[in-house]
């Protein structure tokens, strides 16, 4: 029979064992386009099957970290934030301008590809290239 200590550290080691299951990886990277990190911007990974949700983070200064994907094959889109600002006209008049985001799109050259997340930590650059019009 089992001692009073012994079963406490038993059940101790089970409510452990129980509640340290395995994290998703942490997927990090750098984005450029045209060579120049993206300043700001989205990066999303789509599941190829399955019904799993996206995952989806922030693009920094060219760089992203995101810790909630699971392991399989991802279709990764990236996309910019349009930016507004307030310009002065010539008469003096102050008016918002939205530039689009436009120069990036799911044809952008090395969007839209699919990468395999190995459930390990991994490092995925991501190197845009816009077509010159």
């Amino acid at each position: 029979m089992l001692t009073y200590p012994i079963r406490i550290l038993l059940l101790a080691l089970v409510v452990c064992l129980a509640g340290c299951g395995r994290r998703p990886p942490v997927v990090q990277g750098e984005v450029t386009l045209n060579g120049k990190a993206l300043e700001e911007g989205y990066i999303t990974f789509f599941p190829t099957e399955g019904v799993q949700s996206p995952g989806k983070c922030e693009i920094k200064d060219g760089r992203y970290v995101i810790a909630t994907l699971t392991p399989g094959d991802k279709r990764v889109l990236i996309t910019m934030h349009p930016k507004a600002e307030i310009i002065t006209d010539s008469k003096g008049q102050q008016r918002p301008k939205i530039t689009s985001a436009k120069e990036l799109t799911p044809q952008t050259t090395g969007n839209n590809q699919v990468v395999t997340i190995s459930g390990a930590e991994q490092t995925l650059h991501f190197h845009l290239e816009q077509q010159k019009r």
